[in-house]
């Protein structure tokens, strides 16, 4: 037989599966059947839901993350903590259930908070013992609460202890700067060594003016000097007298321009050096005094930070509070007989369908090929 006698006997599907619906719907009973008779074998699960709000202070002092809260439900440690609490009025669980089996029997759910620092958190358990699942929700819950707080306490502590440290640390730091610049001050004698160089600049335009004045008179007694020398021979008895004067005074104005002159030449000496020795020193306390101020704003922050640690630890609650606690469940959640027998009933009618329509397709081809 070729491909054009088979195409030429088509099998209607409609056809088909009238002339076998008998044995689909026994199919279909008996799938169903055994589908519903066998669900009622299957173990009842409840669920029950506990809720908590999970809110961050602003200054998030102790503070973990909302992210970090959703992590730390989940580790053995808090989950061998529920079963620790749940033993007393559990006792039969003590060698059935381990955080890895109570780690599969939870679930969390989070609301889709713009806000970062607060959110909604529920716990949902679920199992076979109405009143252990409720004992576990509300225990996950209140465990976490009291672990928040714990770990809050004990990062303000550390925080606490850790700025006192440095707060005393900074503190003998500036009380010891502060006394180096109060040595430093008395050992320089900057104020007197100041008052000494402002002195030295006043006497040296003193002895400038001096010096000015007494070249003036300088030049006049020696040109009347000089005067009286070239007529020397032709002078009276009174003017003889006069020039013997001058030449005194000529003398005695040299004496004091040398030792004017002297003056002068020192004083230019020491003014710079004075200047420098003063410069160095103001810039020295100067350094020492900028350290001190930089310490004392230093010890500034950290007394802010004390005075907030201590703020924290005295309202220091936990960052998890009770919304809603779980109530023992009367409807089990599982297994859902009526989906398992909708299900069935549709899977076994398309089966049923197929299984008939290649039934009589194989038939036809077998016919065909014996013709």
């Amino acid at each position: 037989m070729d491909m054009e006698q088979i195409q030429n006997n088509p099998t209607d599907p409609l056809v088909t599966i009238w002339s076998k619906k008998w044995a689909i719907l026994i199919f279909i009973l008996i799938a169903t059947g055994t589908a519903a008779v066998g669900s009622s074998f299957l173990p009842k699960k409840y669920e029950a839901k506990s809720t908590v709000l999970v809110s961050i202070p602003k200054n998030q002092i102790g503070s973990l993350s909302v992210s970090s809260y959703k992590d730390l439900v989940m580790t053995s440690g808090i989950l061998q903590g529920v079963i620790d609490r749940l033993i007393p009025n559990h006792p039969n669980i003590k060698n059935s259930l381990f955080p890895k089996i109570l780690e599969g029997m939870i679930s969390i759910e989070t609301d889709d908070a713009k806000e970062l620092r607060s959110l909604l958190m529920s716990f949902r358990v679920r199992g076979q013992n109405p009143l252990l699942i409720r004992d576990i929700a509300n225990t996950l819950a209140n465990l976490l609460s009291e672990v928040s707080g714990q770990i809050k306490k004990n990062k303000i502590k550390n925080i606490a202890d850790t700025t006192n440290t440095l707060f005393m640390e900074i503190k003998t730091k500036l009380n010891e700067t502060e006394k180096n610049l109060n040595t430093i001050r008395a050992d320089n004698r900057l104020t007197s060594l100041l008052a000494e160089l402002f002195s030295m600049k006043d006497r040296l335009s003193v002895f400038n003016y001096q010096l000015t004045l007494l070249e003036v008179e300088l030049n006049a007694e020696s040109s009347k000097f000089a005067a009286y020398k070239e007529t020397k021979s032709k002078l009276s008895e009174f003017m003889k007298k006069d020039l013997i004067r001058t030449e005194i005074r000529v003398k005695t104005l040299l004496a004091k321009k040398k030792l004017l002159t002297e003056f002068i030449k020192q004083l230019k000496k020491k003014i710079p050096l004075l200047k420098n020795k003063t410069m160095a020193m103001a810039l020295k306390e100067k350094q020492i005094k900028r350290k001190a101020i930089a310490l004392e704003e230093h010890l500034l922050m950290i007394s802010n930070k004390a005075i907030e640690a201590r703020i924290a630890e005295a309202e220091k609650t936990s960052d998890i509070k009770l919304i809603s606690k779980a109530i023992e469940p009367h409807f089990p959640v599982s297994p859902n007989r009526l989906q398992i027998i909708l299900t069935t009933l549709v899977l076994s009618l398309v089966v049923g369908m197929s299984a008939a329509l290649a039934k009589e397709h194989l038939d036809t081809a077998r016919q065909n090929t014996k013709k």
